[in-house]
């Protein structure tokens, strides 16, 4: 048998996964299923906790060289629809590939210096979706493949629509696919060239008018996911594992078109209807109700409308540099200061499962960090003035409006 090929560890770089965001055989490739490994300089006398991380992308871009993690497949290559698919068993796709590179990771780390009993799983935006997902998976079944939860700006239910196979919209995109590739079935489909393969893809997408992850994204496929999140978490059927999440102030304000000048209500209820089009109208009108434009000064991003006036652009991805590097660029000692803190936090919580043992070494110890509850709805802010626990201003009542209206919502 021929010795298998010497690899360059010291250069953790291939080409991304074909994805809306890059069609470009220059840097994307099919062949893209692939991982990083860092790890720290010197020897151990024990086996070293592993944190796989999951890119975030919407399931239609990202890779793992934002951060250093693993690669999954996007788009209608990673979450394909349709019956066809599902005869195929081909939904989530892109999920089964996370799953065998946690999978990988048990099975090998070991030789790396990891504990293979001791893998937290996290991710940002859609990339945390997708680990909470893998919690989710088979019933709630992990498979013993990770032990803890670090969650960045994502949920079980987020942003996305995670419809049934029945979703007549993803029949409708598979079947436009397959028009403009000529595939008359699943099996044709897969022996089209890719570059005509992801040309159709992409054009299937600009022609829904819609964005990304509501064309191609995860199937509740009742065998990987068996319901909507919501159902699966209601009915107890998941990890319970002890779980790190967290998210910016802005999060997803920055993603509101500024196009449109919202001013009033029913600006706001038509752009609703359009944009969430599998939402019934009369739970959009009660959802927007609840948010009347009249509460609001217009004092957001021109042409952002009334409703987002509280914008202090700490979007999405904001905290990446701080626990990953590189810092912000010219940082301040504050912001130093605030990436160390954050980074001992995480770290400790890798380590032990609990973000409360870091390591005192030369800094000012931390600040408790309490478990949430809905009953004091206590959090704590990462802020460069300071790092405390304060009160969640979050509008309960509004939250249990969304917790009980997930499934109009197709989460």
């Amino acid at each position: 048998m021929a010795a298998p090929p010497t690899v360059d560890a010291s250069k953790p770089t291939s080409k991304q996964c074909y994805s809306l965001a890059n069609l470009n055989s220059a840097t994307a490739s099919e062949d893209c299923l692939t991982l990083d490994l860092v790890m720290p300089v010197g020897t151990f006398d024990h086996l070293l906790p592993v944190y796989v991380f999951l890119h975030g992308g919407d399931f239609n871009g990202g890779d793992k060289s934002d951060v250093d993690g693993i690669n999954y497949r996007l788009s209608f290559l990673g979450f394909p629809g349709g019956s066809e698919a599902g005869k195929s068993n081909a939904y989530n796709l892109g999920l089964k590939d996370q799953r065998l590179a946690l999978q990988w990771v048990k099975d090998n780390i070991k030789g790396f210096g990891g504990n293979k009993d001791h893998v937290v799983l996290g991710g940002q935006a859609s990339g945390a979706d997708t680990a909470t997902y893998q919690m989710l998976a088979n019933g709630g079944n992990n498979e013993y493949l990770f032990r803890g939860m670090l969650l960045e700006s994502g949920a079980a239910t987020g942003a996305t629509p995670i419809p049934l196979p029945t979703y007549p919209h993803w029949q409708m995109n598979y079947d436009s696919l397959a028009s403009k590739t000529n595939a008359s079935s699943f099996s044709c489909l897969q022996n089209v060239p890719i570059e005509k393969l992801t040309s159709a893809m992409y054009a299937v997408f600009t022609e829904a008018y819609s964005i990304p992850h509501h064309v191609y994204a995860v199937v509740s496929d009742g065998v990987f996911m068996q319901d909507y999140p919501s159902v699966a978490m209601a009915q107890s059927k998941f990890a319970s594992l002890p779980t790190l999440t967290g998210q910016t102030t802005d999060e997803l304000t920055d993603r509101i078109p500024t196009f449109a000048n919202f001013t009033t209500d029913e600006g706001i209820l038509g752009f609703a209807q359009v944009f969430l089009n599998y939402v019934d109208p009369a739970v959009l009108a009660e959802e927007v109700g609840m948010y009347k434009s009249s509460d609001y000064q217009d004092i957001g991003p021109p042409g952002s409308g009334t409703q987002w006036s509280p914008y202090l652009k700490i979007n999405q991805g904001s905290d990446l540099p701080f626990l990953f590097g590189p810092t912000p660029l010219n940082p301040t000692t504050q912001e130093d200061i605030l990436a160390e803190s954050y980074k001992r936090y995480i770290i400790s919580f890798i380590n032990h499962l609990d973000p409360n043992k870091a390591v005192n070494s030369t800094m000012a110890p931390l600040s408790q960090w309490d478990n949430f509850r809905n009953s004091s709805q206590n959090q704590l802010l990462f802020d460069l003035a300071q790092i405390n626990m304060e009160y969640d201003p979050v509008n309960r009542e509004r939250c249990l409006w969304v917790e009980e209206h997930h499934k109009d919502f197709l989460r």
